[in-house]
């Protein structure tokens, strides 16, 4: 069932027996990120509390590279600021890792990584970091330059930071672009390719009729082979209208269209049209300042050749077919990530629960012919993933869906940054391998920062993951 963008619709989901209508043959699901361009696809969680070396809250990045057997702790690499190779010097509180995006900003044919910095108690230390792909992986990093506006005056100069950010063709000239929210509430969009010096190819500033974003989504949901923005706002408590920037020829131009108030979101075709579809966790009543004691509401907004809105789908946990109830606090929908974790051409949707009674959930959403056709929960509680569930671990507060083993079928990354490891919330990450029926726990592995040999003591790794 859909209805139109004022209804809300309690989906009946079924999970299992697969549609009968074909497959599409185009993947509208996400961009590959393989960093050493070795066929895997691989994973970055983030520990953006992490001490490095005597610097507290500094931040890291753990690297797992994909194989044909999954990934391997044992195969990793730890990034940060004092890392040989990447510029800057690590300062207490500076978060790095607390957002990034992945995308392949040189046009080499390896994935790169831009990585936010933000701390919260010095202005001059909020930054992009870009990550170089390679051959060997991720191992150079060079600031983002910022070219300065020069239509205002310098006590106006908007310089970028590292709070929210993504990448996508806005264009549509086959070279990532990276759009980043700035300190005066705006978002700069940098146009590749960059070289290895930082410098994008152009800048240019969206100025909507909102400021201070929250969070960005990009994604093709028209179809044309452009990528959209799509930017949520909030002021202070007050949730403002979500704003949808179409993709063009020139990047991301116009006026923007308004789009219902969200804290999250994410693009993948459900459905199979060749359209992408934006899913987002809608905010309740209108006031940020009540999304932790939310149970979480999904509202799928299919894409068109106007993009997205036209037709929509509402799903709760109290929805016929999902399993469970929906709780107090739940949080459903604190991240979302889509991914083809069957293989049957459908982009299916991982929505974490991190406020779950038990320690956190993820939910599966399984697309199909007409969207989510089914759903799964999954929780540290069920049989085969490893570890014990307590109520504080937040699983599913970062989830990922990338293909890390080379099957076809995309596997699910789960971060559980209260996790508590060795020391008290180190964090810890979990993979769930993908197959023909789905996701399953045969094979499930985790990791904390001890088995990676990282920082640990408050780290929070699992806090983000790269999109």
């Amino acid at each position: 069932m859909r209805g139109f963008m004022s209804t809300v619709i309690c989906a009946s989901l079924v999970w299992g027996g697969g549609d009968s209508q074909p497959a599409p043959t185009v993947d509208f699901t996400a961009a590959k990120v393989d960093f050493n361009r070795d066929g895997f696809e691989d994973y970055a969680v983030s520990a953006p509390a992490g001490t490095v070396g005597h610097t507290l809250k500094a931040g890291y990045i753990a690297i797992l590279y994909g194989a044909a057997g999954g990934v391997d702790p044992a195969r990793r690499r730890i990034l940060h600021l004092d890392s040989s190779n990447v510029a800057n010097d690590p300062v207490a509180g500076d978060a790095f890792g607390a957002r990034t995006a992945a995308g392949d900003f040189d046009a080499d044919g390896y994935t790169d990584l831009a990585v936010g910095s933000y701390n919260p108690f010095e202005l001059d230390r909020r930054f992009v970091t870009l990550l170089w792909g390679g051959k060997d992986g991720l191992a150079l990093g060079t600031p983002l330059i910022d070219p300065p506006r020069t239509d205002v005056p310098p006590d106006l100069v908007d310089r970028t930071e590292g709070r929210e950010m993504v990448a996508g063709d806005f264009d549509g000239d086959g070279k990532d672009d990276l759009a980043a929210t700035s300190e005066r509430g705006l978002v700069n969009v940098f146009h590749g390719p960059f070289p290895r010096t930082g410098r994008p190819a152009r800048k240019v500033v969206l100025d909507g009729s909102y400021e201070h974003p929250t969070r960005l989504v990009a994604g093709d949901l028209t179809g044309d082979g452009k990528d959209d923005l799509v930017s949520t706002h909030a002021w202070e408590e007050t949730a403002e209208p979500s704003l949808f920037w179409k993709g063009g020829p020139q990047g991301l131009a116009g006026r923007p269209r308004r789009l219902d108030a969200a804290a999250t979101g994410i693009v993948g075709d459900l459905d199979g049209d060749h359209y992408g579809d934006l899913v987002m966790r809608v905010i309740p009543g209108g006031f940020v300042d009540t999304l932790k004691a939310d149970e979480g509401t999904i509202k799928v907004l299919y894409g068109s050749p106007d993009g997205p809105g036209r037709r929509t789908r509402t799903i709760t946990q109290d929805s016929p077919g999902v399993p469970g109830s929906g709780a107090r606090g739940d949080q459903f929908g604190f991240d979302l990530a889509a991914g083809d974790v069957d293989g049957d051409g459908y982009a299916d949707i991982a929505a974490g629960l991190p406020g779950k009674t038990g320690g956190g959930a993820v939910l599966l959403l399984r697309g199909g012919r007409s969207g989510p056709t089914g759903a799964r929960l999954f929780t540290q509680a069920s049989p085969g993933i490893p570890g014990t569930a307590e109520d504080g671990d937040r699983f599913g507060a970062s989830v990922s869906l990338r293909d890390l083993n080379g099957d076809g079928r995309a596997d699910l990354g789960v971060g559980a940054p209260g996790e508590d490891g060795k020391a008290v919330k180190t964090g810890a990450a979990w993979v769930l391998p993908g197959s023909t029926s789905g996701l399953t726990t045969d094979g499930a592995r985790s990791f904390d920062p001890a088995a990676i040999q990282a920082s640990d003591t408050g780290s929070h790794l699992g806090m983000w993951s790269a999109k």
